[in-house]
């Protein structure tokens, strides 16, 4: 199994903090896309599996779902998908798949605020928000769309910019 990565989230149960979910699908839509894997806990190098009933499943991806169209703005494409277990214990996990949003940020409006937020995920386990000023640059569809191809350039291989 792979380690998280700012494509990959683990979450070891679902939480039913709705803020929670809508900024975790936004900071995803903000920047490559992702999938928030629901039922698997990560600690260092060791997995764990905690997975769900079915029925159970079935809720936390209609929560998602609810969270992305409820709290977020544009809204973007979210793709929640039950993923029984093949050993017929009637236990499922959750993989929650986000397309990326390049032509502008995606909101998060936590519930009872009128405040907008503007999450990315930067890396494995970090999400940052976008202050106002980076926010209207951002906003910027062909700025946002090089700045997302940018930063999907890994480390270990940017050595400069050609300009």
């Amino acid at each position: 199994m792979a380690a998280e990565t700012y494509e990959l989230d683990f979450k070891a149960e679902h939480n039913n903090d709705v803020a929670e979910q809508a900024k975790d699908i936004a900071a995803f839509a903000n920047q490559l896309g992702g999938v928030i894997l629901v039922g698997v806990a990560e600690k260092a190098d060791n997995f764990t599996r905690r997975a769900m009933t079915v029925t159970a499943a079935r809720q936390t991806a209609r929560a998602y779902e609810d969270a992305a169209r409820d709290l977020l703005a544009p809204h973007p494409r979210v793709d929640p998908v039950v993923l029984h277990l093949p050993d017929d214990s009637g236990r499922a996990l959750v993989a929650v798949n986000v397309d990326p949003f390049p032509g502008q940020l995606v909101g998060a409006r936590p519930p009872n605020t009128d405040a907008w937020r503007f999450p990315v995920r930067i890396a494995a386990r970090h999400t940052k928000y976008f202050d106002p000023e980076q926010a209207m640059t951002q906003s910027i569809p062909q700025a946002r769309k090089a700045a997302i191809l940018l930063s999907s350039i890994p480390d270990a291989v940017r050595t400069g910019l050609l300009v």
